[in-house]
């Protein structure tokens, strides 16, 4: 199963999620020669990704040590940070129109979280799962 497709800036690549009996993890489609390479192996259980508005990162959530947790890494799937503690189960990663701000789901909860002071802040807890940010 492929879900999430994301376009690259450039628009020579899609990323998309992989369910198969490996596991989950993300995968890159070069268009240009329909080659396929994954970004993030089986085991890190890796779904949703999401590329940042300047194009340099990927945004996404993955199953660590029995907790659903938030990462980013560049385009060529290196340099993996973590960006939520694994037990808060953060889910559905966005970006937040810029590259410093990030949305996510928690515990029937939309949360935003700034990359530069990790602070947390609550916008909604109205049982959101799914935020998608649009500027006005």
């Amino acid at each position: 199963v492929k879900d999430s497709p994301a376009m690259t800036p450039e628009g020579g690549s899609v990323l998309y999620s992989v369910n198969d009996r490996s596991g989950h993890f993300i995968a890159s489609l070069r268009l240009s020669d329909k080659s396929i390479s994954g970004m993030t192996p089986p085991s890190f259980n890796a779904a949703s990704p999401v590329i940042s508005p300047d194009g340099s990162l990927v945004l996404f959530s993955a199953i660590r040590e029995g907790h659903v947790g938030i990462f980013t890494m560049t385009l060529t799937g290196e340099n993996v940070k973590s960006l939520t503690p694994l037990n808060d189960d953060c889910r559905t990663p966005a970006w937040r129109g810029t590259i410093r701000d990030v949305l996510y789901s928690k515990n029937g909860g939309l949360y935003t979280r700034s990359l530069d002071t990790q602070r947390e802040v609550l916008i909604s807890n109205k049982g959101d799962i799914s935020p998608h940010w649009v500027a006005n």
